[in-house]
């Protein structure tokens, strides 16, 4: 049964622990649920945001909306072919939980994905990578509702009357993979809801490796990554940027030890050294700071807020 919560604090559901509030909070856990929402006068006349497992987000003030909380939860294999398997994740699954099932059965690909936080859907927005692994590998198709734009939504003339669309299906290349990037944060940011994430992985007959793949790169990330739990992070903040190669030069020129990875037609340069290179390594200020472990995190010191972030 949907129940929609009011003046609800949201510091619980962002790994910033930033504690904005929202005027309304539910969460969805169906595309029942989701239909059932959109049958609503609190959906008809306010603003809407999802929200998944907060891990990308900074509230920066409360919200005079409905937040919608992603909970659509189940895994189950769809088929197989050859020794590929097709994996269908509800969108609000753990990320962390679920790479962690598919090394424990065998399932190649993620490896290098553990201990990342957030949600199947996020996976899908965000393009998460890590360790020269990113999620379009896996990703083998999103399943999606489209949503009316405020605008646009017509109340029902009957009794559990809906206008929702019919739920539609994008293939890998269709959702515009890119660093960090998808069709879900530009041409489709906020007018549509996902729903579930088809992985295609690679079934393995020893998942050894697999799960020592897994045990070093947790040891890794947790010896840079502050734990979410005991303090406020999203991770790592900030993407890699690029410049051009007569920029790169004159960069490499007064910074020698300057870090690079080709990009095409640009150069691609390590963003925590960048930050490190400023001095702003562990640097503080407020309530807020820069972590010393790794310069591309950002941490809430206790009571920082999203405008200190900022």
């Amino acid at each position: 049964m949907l129940v929609i919560q009011e003046n609800i604090s949201l510091k619980n559901y962002n790994t910033f622990h930033i504690d904005a509030k929202a005027k309304f909070f539910v969460e969805v856990k169906s595309e029942d649920e989701f239909a059932e929402l959109q049958n609503t006068e609190i959906w008809k006349e306010h603003p809407h945001f999802f929200l998944g497992g907060g891990a990308n987000i900074l509230f920066t003030k409360d919200f005079d909306g409905i937040i919608i909380k992603n909970a659509i939860m189940g895994k189950h294999i769809l088929r197989e072919e050859n020794d590929t398997i097709f994996i269908k994740a509800g969108s609000g699954e753990s990320w962390a939980k679920f790479v962690n099932r598919c090394v424990e059965q065998g399932y190649q690909g993620l490896e290098n994905l553990a201990l990342i936080p957030g949600t199947i859907g996020g996976s899908a927005v965000g393009n998460i990578g890590a360790y020269g692994t990113e999620a379009k590998d896996v990703i083998y198709e999103v399943e999606y509702l489209e949503v009316p734009s405020i605008e646009y939504r017509v109340p029902s003339t009957k009794h559990n009357e809906t206008n929702v669309a019919p739920r539609k299906i994008l293939r890998n290349a269709e959702c515009k993979f890119a660093y960090r990037e998808s069709i879900f944060k530009h041409e489709l940011k906020n007018k549509v809801f996902i729903t579930a994430v088809i992985f295609a992985l690679k079934k393995v007959k020893d998942a050894t490796p697999l799960k020592q793949a897994v045990a070093d790169i947790v040891a890794i990330r947790k010896t840079k990554l502050p734990d979410p739990a005991q303090t406020g992070t999203a991770g790592s903040f900030f993407k890699n940027p690029t410049v051009t190669e007569k920029k790169y030069l004159e960069l490499k020129e007064k910074y020698p030890e300057l870090i690079s990875f080709p990009a095409g037609e640009l150069v691609k340069l390590a963003a925590g050294q960048l930050i490190e290179l400023t001095g702003l390594k562990g640097y503080t200020q407020g309530n807020v700071g820069v972590s010393v472990r790794h310069a591309l995190i950002l941490i809430n010191l206790g009571n920082g807020t999203g405008e200190e972030m900022m």
